[in-house]
């Protein structure tokens, strides 16, 4: 009867990509005054795009997800980067009741991080809280939508190894 969308996509040319996200991510400012977690984000800070970089890489797959999704006229109306390094996580939270978020996973490893966690917007039968992970399912280059309502986090990362995203928020073309 109802459900919620997830969308997945790889970025094309990984390898060469994931580099490039690096050295951009690498440039940012970042704070660590987040009021939903423990994590070093850019949100809310000027992205410095190195001449249209960002939008080169980020572009083709936007454009499969418009397709797919049969929404159209979507434009990018945040977008940071966010570090998480040891016991670093980011409390249940949503981007508001319009349009799609999304997360890019840059610098990630599934065998030692863990993937967005998001909860359903409604509970099983017994009254349960139910939540889904793509675990399984999401690598490096992992570039995952859903419905920006969806509440959603990461649990603490238990390692020492850094692991990067990308965020974003999008609406319809007003």
């Amino acid at each position: 009867m109802f459900t919620v969308p997830l969308y997945h996509y790889t970025i094309d040319n990984w390898p060469e990509n994931q580099q490039k996200l690096i050295n951009i991510a690498n440039e940012q400012s970042f704070r660590s005054d987040d009021k939903v977690g423990n994590v070093h984000t850019s949100y809310g800070l000027q992205i410095n795009d190195h001449g249209g970089e960002l939008q080169k890489i980020l572009q083709p797959t936007l454009d499969e997800f418009m397709r797919e999704s049969k929404i159209q006229d979507l434009v990018i109306t945040d977008l940071w980067f966010q570090r998480y390094s040891h016991q670093q996580f980011h409390a249940p939270h949503n981007h508001g009741p319009l349009g799609f978020s999304s997360v890019l996973y840059i610098k990630y490893d599934p065998t030692i991080h863990k993937s967005t966690r998001f909860i359903s917007p409604f509970p099983d039968v017994k009254g349960n809280t139910i939540d889904y992970s793509p675990q399984d399912e999401v690598n490096e280059g992992s570039w995952i939508f859903w419905p920006s309502f969806l509440n959603h986090y990461t649990v603490p990362n238990e390692t020492d190894e850094e692991r990067i995203i990308l965020s974003a928020n999008m609406m319809n073309k007003a």
